[in-house]
């Protein structure tokens, strides 16, 4: 894996955007119980449409939400 990676699983059904570096590597709709998996070598900004049903981890580390239920949500991983 890369230096930095993003763990994530829905709940519901979610819109999400993600950025990897200033590239975006995903944009679409994740479906609930999916589980996926991002990659960078210094920076993940993450956008989600449904932020509560969202949860990420970075680099193994207890997995949280980005927001709240049915609001927008956007949190940016780096590396320090």
């Amino acid at each position: 894996t890369a230096p930095l990676y993003v763990e994530g699983k829905t709940t519901a059904e979610t819109y999400v955007s993600v950025r990897a570096d200033d590239v975006i590597i995903f944009e679409g709709v994740l479906q609930p119980g999916e589980e996926v998996l991002w990659e960078a070598q210094s920076e993940i900004d993450i956008y989600a449409g449904n932020a509560g049903d969202l949860t990420v981890s970075m680099n193994g580390q207890p997995s949280e939400m980005i927001g709240e239920l049915g609001k927008l949500g956007q949190r940016v991983f780096s590396i320090e």
